[in-house]
């Protein structure tokens, strides 16, 4: 099956869901003879119940969900039990506590924007019932208490974006991994999200290339310390060098000496 030069770098260079997924494209692709992948405007999951699901299922969509987002509208089947009167229905609580995890997942591949009122309230109830996981312990319960809109991130139509970049990125950095992956995305020449689009510029920060100081500034570090650079009781460990100071993020970082 022939593939685009971006599905062959979703296959070779993408998150690791993007990976999993393009191969499992181009498996199937290749078991049933088809030529090309073709464009979609919308997708649905079906894979929404415990039963369905299973134990593995469930761990599978929970790390495949780490570094997965929808790129199109997106439905999901209906979870199929009441999140509030589910012991009233006889419901296990084994099985609620299985389908809230899928719900997490599926949850955890979007973007959210509150009412900093709304968001207040959410934090504080959460707070008192010990909640401390967004995805795990307020989202779940939003369709119930307040109203609710989907934003189509992947057809927002940002002004300098390169062939080479993935439109609408985003990326969930909740593990180190995935902040790896999210770090490699934005370096070298062909990033695929440019953070130093002129035409979209990100405010707050002036210098994009923060990253590149605070890697000379290791690199600065590590010179000085080296026992080449004198005898070893000579080494000394320098924590906040004078040309770095206590800068905010918006003001401009000098060079090492």
């Amino acid at each position: 099956m022939d593939l685009t030069r971006d599905e062959e770098l979703l296959l070779s260079e993408g998150t690791p869901a993007e990976r999993m997924s393009m191969k499992i494209l181009a498996t199937l692709g290749s078991v049933y003879g088809a030529d090309r992948l073709i464009p979609i405007t919308g997708a649905h999951i079906s894979g929404a119940s415990p039963k369905t699901l299973g134990d593995a299922g469930v761990e599978f969509l929970e790390e495949f969900a780490t570094t997965a987002k929808v790129r199109v509208r997106t439905t999901v089947n209906p979870t199929g039990m009441d999140p509030d009167r589910w012991r009233e229905l006889g419901v296990p609580e084994s099985m609620i506590q299985t389908q809230e995890r899928i719900v997490r997942a599926y949850a955890s591949m979007g973007n959210y924007l509150f009412d900093p009122d709304v968001l207040a309230g959410l934090l504080e109830g959460e707070k008192k019932d010990g909640g401390t996981d967004f995805g795990r312990d307020i989202m779940p319960r939003l369709p119930h208490c307040c109203r609710m809109f989907a934003y189509d991130f992947s057809s927002n139509d940002v002004p300098g974006v390169q062939p080479h970049e993935e439109t609408g990125y985003w990326r969930d950095v909740g593990t180190i991994e995935a902040l790896k992956d999210a770090q490699n995305d934005v370096s070298g020449l062909q990033p695929r999200f440019n953070l130093r689009n002129p035409r979209w510029p990100i405010r707050g920060e002036s210098h994009a290339g923060l990253l590149r100081k605070i890697g000379d500034w290791k690199a600065h570090l590590e010179r000085i310390n080296s026992p080449v650079n004198g005898s070893a009781t000579q080494a000394r460990v320098v924590t906040s060098p004078d040309w770095c100071g206590d800068a905010h993020s918006d003001q401009p970082i000098s060079a090492p000496p």
